[in-house]
């Protein structure tokens, strides 16, 4: 019993250690202030201010967007639903993740106030949207790309014409043109 007491103390001390790491791990991060908000809000460019919040914090940058296009689509993340900024931030960590390397979305200024909205998923995969100077309103797209939900129910297949990428609980489709 004497030359048990050297391991088990050890092993009791590892198993509190591990529990106490993975309660940190699990720590939420709170909503952010009611002043970031305004600030987000006054900034632009996304119409929630919450996904201008959480791109910068999680990608540290602004958003390829404007308004509810590009990366300020709340369907990109989390399917388009979270029930904390938290969830919203794990939604847009989990899309970049898996857009990193299969998709680059690119915003530019055009003439008029208005923005260029370009997502391009390579070897002619490519989805352009031409928005308002307000962000509010898509004057012209080319009908090459969709959000959809549902992506994480099932297994995102290609085609020769269609590019799918599970963002979560969602899938952007890039059709060819």
């Amino acid at each position: 019993m004497l030359k048990l007491k050297p391991v088990v103390f050890p092993l009791i001390a590892a198993g509190i250690f591990m529990s106490l790491t993975s309660i940190t791990t699990k720590a939420q991060i709170p909503n952010p202030s009611a002043s970031a908000v305004a600030s987000a809000r006054q900034r632009g460019p996304c119409r929630d201010p919450w996904i201008t919040i959480a791109i910068e914090s999680a990608l540290s940058r602004s958003p390829q967007g404007v308004g509810t296009f590009g990366e300020c689509n709340p369907s990109l993340y989390n399917g388009g639903s979270w029930g904390s900024y938290n969830e919203l931030y794990q939604g847009v960590r989990t899309a970049f993740s898996n857009l990193n390397g299969n998709v680059s979305i690119s915003r530019s200024s055009l003439a008029n106030g208005q923005y260029k909205i370009v997502m391009d998923a390579g070897s002619g995969f490519v989805w352009t949207q031409i928005i308002s100077h307000d962000g509010g309103t898509l004057i012209t797209s080319d009908g090459a790309g969709v959000v959809a939900s549902g992506g994480g129910n099932f297994r995102v297949q290609s085609t020769s014409t269609e590019k799918k990428i599970s963002l979560g609980k969602s899938v952007l489709i890039i059709r060819k043109k």
